[in-house]
């Protein structure tokens, strides 16, 4: 875990952007150019090619990453405030499992996906940042 992308919906930015600094004082790299990005320009013209652009940019991101950090929604009421529809984090999960990257969910399982033996769940950052801390023991023990 050197390289994370931290996938969220998007109106966790300022929480995302606090995690990635102390992932990095713990020696863990956060690849997610999302949490310093310009707010959406005015004009549909605008906004399409800056979307257009935010996805590719997202989808590279991923892929520099050699583990994807996805953080659940509160799923607790019966209906979810609609912000939270655009579910690209939810995208982004599916191309790092394609694409063989590690995956760490934190906060309960979320999608039906999340059931896969493979991914990691810790139900608070703070168990994220304590995994984060033995994962770099460990690369600095075995050199």
């Amino acid at each position: 875990m050197r390289k994370v992308y931290l996938a969220a919906a998007f109106h966790r930015k300022d929480e995302m952007k606090a995690i990635s600094l102390r992932l990095k004082e713990l020696g863990v790299e956060c690849t997610s150019r999302w949490l310093d990005e310009a707010p959406l320009p005015h004009g549909h013209e605008a906004q399409e090619r800056f979307l257009l652009d935010t996805a590719q940019m997202d989808a590279d991101d991923v892929f520099a990453a050699d583990t994807l950090i996805r953080f659940s929604d509160d799923l607790s009421t019966p209906t979810v405030p609609s912000r939270w529809c655009t579910a690209s984090r939810m995208e982004e999960t599916g191309m790092a499992h394609a694409w063989g990257k590690q995956i760490i969910i934190v906060g309960g399982k979320q999608s039906l996906f999340d059931r896969f033996k493979a991914r990691i769940h810790f139900q608070t950052v703070e168990e994220l940042y304590t995994y984060a801390t033995q994962q770099k023991y460990l690369a600095t023990w075995r050199g």
